[in-house]
């Protein structure tokens, strides 16, 4: 085992991981936009962001390749076919309107125009949980537990963290998220406070199948393996 490069990635993980909630969901986030203001703290939240990423990126390509389980041609096709509706999640996440993102136009989102938000109010971190956990299964080795890992519990968590500070920081606004959407998937559907509107959704579909096949196309040039069984 390389110790090294193993312990290189797992410290570049624990720096992604804490680089978000260590300043997004904790008083840490309120003190940096009272002194620098919130474009400058935005600009350094995401310098700090981008580096650890990179150093995980830079890290998990150096780590060893150390096997977990055998591979198989039944979590390759999982992946296959749960990517889509990944893309879909996370392409149909950046719109203007999304009032979960970092950068995003006030007063934009209507629940009469919810669209994918009816699914769940956090399209983008379910579709990174999604890709997390498909590729952990179809690759199978301890570095991809930790890269996708990290993705995963940073996304899924955040659900939970964001919500937490929309309730807190904005009540108004959460009032209509809570009202009229979920954080888990169709579960507002389930419940009757949400329904869905096939002619928002074809966007979102269109955009994430043509993203899925760019990827699909792209993935051994641009990662070194096939996604293919």
């Amino acid at each position: 085992m390389d110790t090294p490069d193993l312990a290189s990635l797992l410290a570049a993980a624990v720096a992604f991981v804490a680089s978000h909630f260590g300043v997004s969901s904790t008083p840490l986030r309120a003190w940096l936009i009272a002194r620098l203001g919130h474009p400058r703290y935005l600009a350094l939240y995401s310098l700090i962001s981008m580096l650890c990423l990179a150093w995980l990126i830079w890290a998990y390509g150096h780590a060893p390749f150390l096997p977990l389980w055998r591979e198989a041609a039944a979590t390759r096709w999982l992946a296959l076919i749960g990517m889509p509706f990944a893309l879909i999640l996370v392409v149909g996440a950046l719109r203007r309107d999304n009032p979960t993102l970092l950068i995003h136009q006030p007063g934009l989102f209507s629940p009469e125009r919810a669209g994918l938000f009816a699914v769940t109010r956090h399209p983008l971190m379910w579709g990174l949980g999604l890709t997390a956990i498909l590729h952990i299964l179809a690759i199978g080795d301890l570095a991809s537990l930790i890269l996708f890992g990290a993705v995963g519990v940073l996304a899924l968590a955040g659900t939970v963290l964001q919500d937490a500070r929309k309730r807190r920081e904005d009540p108004a606004l959460w009032s209509r998220l809570a009202g009229a959407t979920s954080n888990v998937p169709f579960l507002a559907i389930l419940a009757g406070r949400a329904r869905l509107q096939p002619k928002r959704l074809w966007a979102p579909t269109l955009s994430g199948l043509i993203a899925y096949g760019v990827l699909l196309a792209a993935h051994e040039f641009l990662f070194g393996i096939s996604p293919l069984p």
